[in-house]
């Protein structure tokens, strides 16, 4: 680990912080700025307050504590460099960003905001992997913000709504988010950002919100550009869907009506009122059933759908990439079958009777399992592309779609191939020492191209002129070509499913 030089003073709404440089004064890092007031006591369940002032000099060298949630361990494909920081523990008290800028004294540049993903229940931005500093030394300024988590971020109940002068609950998560927005574009030129120039980024779940930011009239203006990663899910089913993780990974996040979010935490908490919830120990809350709750059509910080919303042209203020990886499907299926029957019978229930032998002729029982395996990755290039021609349609054509392909390196890649949230290492450019004895060339030169789409799209919403808009395209060390197996046949039955 490099040493650590200290930087000087800066001012931002509170008050006054220092932070750290790295040993050749390249870049300025600072860790754990507030940029609300703690969501804690008579502020749980509301939206997010003013940062509250400070004497002195703040120190920003360490991070700040993560969201409450349960606690966070490497599981399945997911390796330490995936994980928060645990060493720091979890608090309500969590509404914390952290910069990395050029220490030069230019003026004017990009900015990335980037929300973390974790099944929207966890997750924080102290994980290794989301290192700003290559951005940093590029000319962007990375921020990366904590928000408040499942049911501290997500609930709504009747008497949460009762009490709030818009009749509104839930949420909490996406107003944490517009907040920090606000922060960044009111404090960002002490760093030497560029406030009209504001890309907000985001993975899995993080494009989930990212998505929804973008539809959402409260987020309007606040930035330029999207970079969505693994959930640009344009359609999302209104039911659960089934996974062999053991998890918690069993629902694609849906939108649902106010009453119905209503509902669901009045079901959660009976008949408390909302001086009776805010006096329930958080832990205890975490150990309540139903974790998983949905973003609430309020007409206040959302009135539509993502899918609505881009139908109806609200992201035409938008440039726009959607990206996924190759291997998304195994963590996030939409059907499963144990054998062909069962294939026969869910695709049939999937693409229902006027559709079941168009889509029979494309993905064959008779090829199964590899016909299912093509159909869940046919699932999400329908999703991607179908969004970009629905943009297309309102007379936005600056969306961008990426299928990444290359396999992170380690001791089970033959297992995982490119696996969900493993094109992040590639976009920071950082390497984790946990994966030094797996890392090629190949590895390196996938990074360097990525990186490279990701910082100019960034500074002029352009990620290469040789990427055609409105394209699907393959991505890898050594390959950058349209995506051809996603055929017009395919396309024919994917719109009629959906209408589109």
């Amino acid at each position: 680990m490099q040493n650590l030089l200290s930087t000087g003073v800066f001012s931002v709404e509170g008050g006054n912080i220092s932070g750290c440089m790295t040993s050749d004064k390249a870049v300025n890092i600072f860790k754990g700025i507030p940029y609300a007031a703690p969501p804690v006591g008579n502020l749980r369940w509301k939206a997010p307050q003013d940062v509250i002032q400070w004497d002195g000099v703040r120190d920003c060298t360490s991070w700040a504590k993560s969201a409450i949630q349960a606690k966070q361990e490497a599981f399945l494909m997911w390796s330490s460099e995936f994980i928060i920081d645990t060493t720091k523990g979890y608090s309500e008290d969590c509404l914390y960003l952290n910069i990395w800028s050029p220490n030069d004294n230019a003026d004017n540049k990009p900015v990335i905001v980037y929300f973390h993903g974790g099944n929207f229940i966890s997750g924080g931005s102290s994980c290794e992997v989301y290192d700003g500093e290559n951005l940093a030394r590029s000319g962007v300024i990375f921020v990366s913000v904590n928000f408040r988590e499942g049911i501290l971020g997500l609930l709504a109940s009747s008497a949460l709504s009762s009490e709030n002068d818009k009749h509104v609950s839930g949420n909490y998560q996406l107003l944490d988010q517009i907040k920090a927005l606000k922060w960044v574009r009111a404090n960002i030129k002490a760093f030497g950002g560029n406030p009209d120039n504001i890309t907000i980024a985001g993975q899995s779940s993080g494009a989930a919100a990212v998505n929804t930011l973008a539809v959402s009239p409260l987020a309007k203006g606040l930035f330029k550009r999207v970079f969505a990663m693994s959930h640009t899910t344009f359609h999302l089913p209104a039911s659960n869907v089934p996974s062999k993780t053991g998890k918690g990974f069993d629902k694609v996040f849906i939108y649902e009506p106010l009453k119905h979010c209503e509902a669901l935490g009045d079901e959660l908490l009976g008949s408390l009122d909302a001086e009776q919830m805010r006096s329930i120990p958080a832990d205890d809350l975490l150990k309540l059933p139903k974790q998983y709750l949905p973003y609430c059509l309020d007409s206040y910080v959302l009135d539509k759908t993502f899918h609505d919303g881009v139908i109806q042209g609200l992201t035409n203020d938008y440039d726009y990439i959607a990206s996924f990886v190759a291997n998304d499907y195994l963590l996030f299926p939409f059907i499963e079958a144990e054998n062909e029957q069962d294939y026969i019978n869910s695709a049939r229930k999937f693409f229902g009777d006027e559709l079941f032998s168009q889509a029979m002729a494309i993905y064959p029982p008779d090829k199964f399992p590899g016909s299912l395996a093509v159909m869940q990755q046919d699932f999400l290039s329908a999703e991607n592309v179908l969004f970009a021609n629905a943009r297309s349609k309102t007379g936005n054509n600056n969306t961008w779609l990426l299928r990444f392909e290359h396999v992170m390196p380690g001791p089970e890649s033959n297992i995982w191939g490119s696996f969900h949230s493993s094109e992040l290492a590639y976009l920071f450019k950082h390497y984790s020492d946990l994966r030094k004895d797996y890392w090629t060339e190949a590895d390196f030169v996938t990074g360097d191209k990525f990186f490279e789409r990701a910082v100019n799209f960034a500074k002029t919403g352009n990620p290469g002129s040789d990427w055609e808009r409105n394209k699907m395209y393959r991505f890898d060390a050594d390959i950058f070509e349209p995506y051809k197996d996603f055929t017009p046949e395919k396309l024919t039955l994917w719109s009629r499913k959906y209408h589109e």
